[in-house]
């Protein structure tokens, strides 16, 4: 098929599988190919095809030893997988006690270590057991915390801030916010990179595409990629032989009555183009006069315009693809994970996250994931302290023990 000007095998071409502009995601550690029309991966070696992701089972904590095997993740942690075990690395300031990431020094439970509790009439301050919290700081559940930055205990105690995906919670004067991991920025309530076309270098910036070329975001900003066959004539994107105001060069502009064909200037303009303002232009290929003079080509963000048989169309820069209309990274958007309409489930206490085409939950602080639920460990029986940790007979679970 004639895809933009060039001719593509549609049955086997991975930009072009199917149609033009159908690019197959190219997924993590592995090859995008197209067989029949119909996309579909390879994975390299060593990994291995779990649903639409190329996953290392020694090491994949959502696959650790075997696809769908996912690890729990302690609160204040997260879950790891070496050599096909699943085990636990705790965040800055938590220890990691059994299978729980806990804060020693104002556990009741692990006051000052693990495995060190306070007496039923002590709470923890500082790692040391103490019959009354010292002062700016409130018993909650044993632990003495300061409620004005404590994020599981933000201005009351049990109010836990919610999680943010490459990011974790905060707590100060105003209330719950987030501090994100390096290389991301706050951006509306979320941890973004400042380096796509809708947040190029600061939050909410977006990269306009002009006429015959790409919007893209660059070290120094928003710009614009020209397309195959265009020039950079002072940030506009060209056809030299046929623009009548930049003819065979940026600087040539034909005269009164003349027209562009081929590069240079003349009376008339050849069989199948048409006179667009002293342009000669093929209609059924020019995305700045696409079907008509007047009709120009506007791709959405991270896509490149197209003109197809006088018809407007886009191709999505890779590694995005087209989803209803849109271009989306399938390794990363949630609302699309490994493929197009794929929302990862959303649940309670936690966010959705996508990462290598697969989904995955973030609790909330203070929260812990137990087979794929986020539970508050410090109250629940059937997992006090740590998942699988179950409280019998009568006792029940108050900070994280059973008693």
């Amino acid at each position: 098929m004639n895809c933009n000007g060039s001719c593509m095998d549609t049955t086997s071409s991975p930009l072009n599988c199917g149609q033009c502009g159908m690019a197959c995601p190219m997924p993590t550690n592995g090859s995008a190919v197209c067989e029949a029309g119909k996309c579909g991966l390879t994975c390299g070696d060593g990994f291995a095809l779990c649903g639409s992701a190329c996953v290392d089972l020694a090491t994949d904590a959502q696959n650790c030893k075997a696809c769908g095997m996912a690890c729990d993740a302690p609160a204040n942690g997260m879950a790891v997988c070496e050599a096909g075990v699943c085990g636990a690395s705790c965040d800055q300031g938590f220890a990691l006690c059994g299978s729980a990431c806990v804060d020693t020094s104002a556990s009741p439970a692990n006051c000052g270590g693990c495995d060190k509790p306070c007496g039923t009439d002590q709470a923890c301050a500082s790692g040391k057991c103490v019959a009354d919290c010292p002062s700016g700081t409130t018993n909650c559940g044993g632990s003495c915390v300061d409620l004005a930055t404590d994020a599981g205990h933000c201005q009351a105690c049990g109010t836990a801030c919610a999680a943010v995906a490459n990011g974790h919670a905060t707590c100060g004067a105003s209330g719950c916010g987030i501090a994100c991991d390096e290389g991301f920025s706050p951006c509306n309530g979320a941890c973004v990179k400042l380096n796509d076309t809708q947040n190029c270098g600061k939050c909410g910036e977006v990269c306009a595409a002009k006429p015959n070329s790409s919007a893209i975001c660059t070290a120094n900003g928003c710009a614009t990629a020209c397309n195959f066959g265009y020039e950079d004539c002072n940030g506009e994107c060209v056809d030299l032989a046929s623009d009548g105001a930049h003819c065979g060069n940026c600087t040539t502009a034909c005269g009164a009555g003349q027209s562009c064909a081929g590069g240079k200037c003349g009376t008339g303009c050849a069989v199948g183009t048409k006179n667009c303002d002293g342009s000669c232009i093929d209609l059924m290929t020019s995305t700045a006069h696409c079907g008509d003079c007047a009709t120009v080509c506007m791709p959405p963000a991270g896509a490149t315009p197209t003109c197809v048989l006088g018809t407007c169309d886009f191709v999505c820069v890779l590694p995005a693809i087209e989803c209803g209309g849109a271009c989306v990274d399938t390794k990363t958007d949630p609302a699309n994970c490994g493929g197009c309409n794929k929302p990862c489930p959303t649940k309670l206490n936690a966010t959705a996250v996508c990462a290598s085409s697969q989904c995955s939950v973030k609790c909330d602080t203070g929260y812990s994931l137990c087979s794929g639920v986020c539970i508050d460990t410090q109250t629940s029986k059937q997992n006090c302290g740590q998942c699988g940790n179950v409280c019998k007979g009568q006792k029940t679970c108050h900070a994280g023990t059973c008693m």
